[in-house]
């Protein structure tokens, strides 16, 4: 089983954003983080979680 954990930050609402993501499983660990456009702090939530799933 894999664990998927994501969060996401904007410096302002709207504003420059950021993705943290956190796979665990299977005895590993895989740590991610990206920088993302000029959004809206859901929007970059919701970015970061579709990130995580590609990943």
């Amino acid at each position: 089983m894999l664990k998927l954990y994501t969060d996401a930050a904007t410096k302002g609402n709207p504003g420059p954003s950021g993705a943290g993501i956190l796979i665990v499983g299977h005895g590993d660990t895989v740590e991610l983080s990206t920088p993302l456009a000029v959004m809206t702090n859901h929007q970059a939530e919701f970015q970061a979680a579709a990130l995580g799933l590609q990943a």
